[in-house]
């Protein structure tokens, strides 16, 4: 792995766990990654790396009833890992795979979870499930993948991590821009920690322009009393943001929100946007 990042998500429900981008050593850039998807021969071998590494089925399991007579265990997470000394090493490995992909890994449609409407007033689920069914693994020219998968509502899981740590886990193979500038852009929320509720901000706000009209002095500058006025407003929102005990925890204990291999740069889109209109004005438009 050559570097990674990763923020700490809160649930609804508080429970915490982490959204990670991981760069892989000896992966081409965007440009020589499309280049490279030409090949026959290197689609082949990323089907090979995403069955070994990125998969949505269980060797053979091949229909939902078969799925569902599998063996599930509720407490899997606290149970023991496969003893690698064993002799029968990789069976148990594989055993206890089917056990943790049977109990964590079967998306379930609620109104509680995914399910919300869409702007034809139909409820859809927002992970975009069922997902499409395939024999094998499939990697299209523009770095489109479609797993494996005889089950509509099984979520594609790591091995490595299912085994190991045996909880929930979701993983994709990130070959094209258009994925990665929206996980990316998903990770930003988190890292800047967006309100996952705003009901409460319309009465925050409310509250504060009445204390700004109480308390500001009306003979300063009208430009001065407009900043007074945001600068009031957001920092009510920020000293009433939602947040779960855990996090609390976790901010009290000194261990962070956020993980990383590199320092990273701070990336002022603003000024850049600036730029970019200076020299192509009709893109301002």
């Amino acid at each position: 792995m050559r570097s990674y990042i990763a923020v700490v998500e809160t649930q609804g429900r508080g429970t915490l766990h982490l959204h990670c981008l991981l760069w892989l050593v000896g992966a081409p850039d965007s440009d020589r990654l499309q280049e490279m998807l030409q090949s026959t021969e290197f689609r082949d071998r990323v089907k090979m790396f995403l069955s070994q590494n990125v998969r949505a089925s269980i060797p053979g399991v091949g229909s939902p009833s078969e799925l569902m007579q599998l063996e599930t265990k509720t407490d899997v997470a606290y149970s023991r890992p496969a003893n690698p000394s064993s002799l029968l090493y990789d069976e148990d490995v594989e055993a206890l795979e089917r056990v943790v992909v049977r109990t964590k890994q079967l998306h379930k449609c609620t109104l509680a979870s995914c399910l919300k409407l869409n702007s034809t007033g139909v409820l859809t689920c927002k992970r975009r499930a069922p997902w499409p069914l395939s024999d094998e693994n499939v990697v299209g020219t523009d770095g489109s993948v479609i797993l494996q998968r005889y089950v509509p509502y099984l979520n594609g899981f790591c091995p490595a991590i299912t085994h190991t740590l045996r909880c929930n886990n979701d993983i994709r193979a990130l070959l094209n821009g258009e994925l990665t500038r929206g996980i990316t852009f998903y990770l930003s929320l988190y890292m800047t920690k967006k309100q996952g509720r705003s009901y409460n901000s319309s009465a925050l706000w409310a509250n504060q322009l009445a204390y700004h009209f109480n308390r500001t002095n009306y003979n300063v500058e009208l430009q001065e009393r407009q900043k007074m006025l945001l600068f009031r407003a957001m920092n009510a929102i920020t000293r009433e943001q939602e947040l779960a005990a855990p996090l609390v925890m976790l901010y009290l204990m000194g261990w962070g929100d956020t993980y990383r291999s590199h320092r990273y740069v701070p990336l002022y889109t603003s000024g850049i946007y600036w730029a970019v209109v200076e020299t192509w004005p009709e893109l301002g438009r």
